[in-house]
């Protein structure tokens, strides 16, 4: 905390301007007297106010900028211009009971305990207005969430061609207008064709009005005339207050730069949560901020790339793409995770027509044995109907996955369902997809669990579906790895790790599973009952289903990694009847349906509010 150039004149003006001290407008002695006493400091962006347990001696008056009130790591309130700090610790004589920590660079005005004190026993007005912000505070504390969750702020700029900074940041507002969120751009950028009335016409032309938004299109405030050098200090403190009041009303600030340095950019690019630097051909230096490049919209995305691409001129596209980098911004984003269940697993193709139709979409993926097979599909941004296709054509019976050996080590040797992931997934890396993608291993040597989120995509599925007794375990790296279900079969808490702020399960164990306790033939099937018992014989089934069971109540510790959890009706189907994938697509997709409203909801909750108890959904 450093001195502030104090001026008596601002100091008394703003005493005239607050609540708490209006009233000495009619005591000019006692006005005084407070004015001489008070020190007005600088608090840099981060720096502790004061720390849970400090002694209290004094207290602080917010005059510019932003105060966080933290317990521990948890924001429990905010305290903006003309906001009083640190009086109930001192008027109870007891250490702080929370820490304060500026949010930007704030000034503050620092009030001895002593002068204070005195003023109120002098002053009963100035009394009895401090009872009555306490009092507002206390039932305000009473009303409000269990957590605080103010605007973020993000820049954007496009050293290329700064004019398309403007578009860019108008249509990542409207894809935050899509997601329901509130958002407001802030134009610090000469070029920008948001501050000029055709250019701002033409942009609503290109939205609409066929698109239903010319009506409903974000706030736009241009703050270029602030590029005017000035007092740099005084700006910076008026930007502050400015982007505090924003924080309040709107989920999303969004700030549209210009390359040339400027204090007011600098000030902005200081206060952001996150800056995006746009790029088609030369990639800019790692210490700007984030980059992105902006690629053809035709143009399979790869990580760091955003295809939206349309020419210059043109305002670029609202699609997934760019709602995903929105519900980033917002802190927001969606996980899916697919659990394993041989066969049973093709319900998790039903479930993503149905989110498909609906237009659910999805950040990130995670998934376990077959369930990480068909979210890979899903992570390359295949449609629904694709992958629907890909199953009847690699997946139609389990002979096509099944290649029988001397059951020393398994019972069959997996070289069909490594030439299958080969054929499928051949020269793709992890890395390189276009939604982030983890599944995973158990390692047999140190009982631990393995996760792939790089390398190459097949062998990892190969590692994830190495199911015990029916695969042969992989040998990698000194491990020797089998299914990811032994650890767990549905990873959800890799999201979570992730940063990803909302999670959903898709589990395909069923509760009950009489058709893997069977233990003799089924005599209804006749001679194709003896050929099953041969060729799949009830061991199998008995091993998987073990696990199974014991993932089932691990899966009830595990709940609160989920924000809904579907449970598709897949006991009538055996762990080998990909030959029936109609009907168990059919259970994902009636599923799906089902908790559809159910898994909405939860999806527009803010982050960590559901994980409050068991996750929703049936079963």
């Amino acid at each position: 905390m450093t001195e502030f150039n104090q001026d008596t004149h601002i100091l008394r003006n703003f005493f005239l301007h607050i609540p708490l001290f209006r009233s000495l407008g009619g005591a000019p002695t006692e006005m005084e007297e407070l004015i001489r006493s008070s020190e007005m400091r600088m608090i840099r962006r981060g720096e502790f106010l004061f720390r849970r347990g400090d002694a209290s001696d004094r207290i602080y008056i917010v005059h510019s900028g932003e105060i966080g009130i933290y317990q521990g790591e948890k924001l429990i309130a905010l305290q903006r211009r003309g906001s009083i700090c640190g009086e109930v610790s001192l008027l109870s004589g007891s250490g702080h009971s929370s820490s304060a920590r500026a949010m930007f660079d704030c000034s503050v005005i620092v009030i001895p305990g002593e002068s204070f004190v005195r003023l109120i026993e002098s002053v009963p007005s100035v009394g009895r207005e401090l009872i009555r912000i306490l009092s507002e505070r206390f039932r305000g504390t009473l009303d409000a969430p269990a957590d605080l969750h103010p605007g973020r702020i993000c820049s954007v700029s496009y050293p290329e061609q700064e004019e398309r900074s403007g578009r860019m940041v108008f249509s990542l507002a409207l894809a935050v207008r899509e997601e329901g969120q509130r958002v407001v751009i802030l134009t610090l950028n000469e070029s920008s064709p948001l501050i000029f009335e055709k250019d701002r016409n033409l942009i609503e032309q290109l939205q609409g009005p066929e698109s239903g938004r010319s009506s409903d299109l974000p706030v736009i405030l241009n703050l270029e005339p602030l590029l005017v050098d000035g007092q740099e200090e005084q700006l910076r403190l008026n930007l502050h207050d400015l982007l505090s009041g924003l924080r309040r009303t709107f989920d999303l600030v969004l700030v549209d730069l210009a390359n040339r340095p400027s204090p007011a950019a600098q000030a902005m690019l200081d206060d952001a949560d996150e800056s995006l630097v746009f790029y088609r051909k030369e990639r800019p230096a790692a210490s700007v901020g984030r980059a992105i490049r902006e690629t053809n919209v035709d143009r399979r995305q790869k990580p760091g790339e955003l295809p939206v691409f349309q020419g210059w001129r043109m305002d670029p596209v609202v699609n997934g793409a760019t709602r995903r980098l929105a519900r980033q911004l917002l802190q927001s984003s969606r996980g899916l995770c697919l659990g394993g269940g041989g066969a049973r697993a093709l319900a998790h193709a039903g479930c993503l027509d149905v989110f498909e139709q609906e237009g659910l979409e999805f950040d990130a993926v995670s998934g376990s044995s077959m369930g990480a097979v068909i979210g890979a599909l899903y992570a390359l941004q295949l449609p629904a109907k694709e992958i629907r296709k890909m199953i009847g054509r690699y997946l139609f019976h389990s002979d096509a996955i099944l290649d029988k050996r001397l059951p020393f080590v398994s019972f069959f040797g997996g070289h069909r369902l490594a030439d299958l992931l080969r054929s499928v997934f051949r020269g793709i890396r992890i890395e390189d997809m276009p939604l982030p993608f983890f599944c995973n291993a158990a390692d047999l040597k140190s009982g631990q669990m393995v996760m792939f989120d790089s390398g190459w995509l097949d062998f990892a599925l190969r590692c994830t579906v190495s199911l015990p007794g029916i695969y042969p375990p992989v040998e990698w790296n000194g491990r020797t790895l089998v299914d990811g279900s032994v650890m767990n079969n549905l990873p959800g808490e890799i999201l979570r790790q992730n940063g990803l702020s909302h999670v959903v399960g898709i589990n395909v164990s069923p509760v009950a599973d009489p058709l893997s306790a069977r233990t003799g033939v089924n005599r209804r099937e006749g001679l194709k009952g003896v050929y099953r018992f041969v060729n799949l014989p009830p061991i199998l089934k008995i091993v998987n289903r073990s696990i199974s069971v014991a993932n089932r109540e691990l899966l009830k510790f595990r709940l609160n990694d989920f924000d809904f959890l579907l449970n598709p009706d897949v006991g009538s189907f055996d762990l080998f009847d990909f030959h029936r994938q109609r009907e168990i697509l059919h259970a994902g997709y009636e599923e799906a349906n089902r908790q559809l409203n159910g898994l909405r909801e939860a999806l527009r909750l803010p982050a960590g509010e559901q994980r409050n108890g068991n996750a929703r959904g049936s079963g």
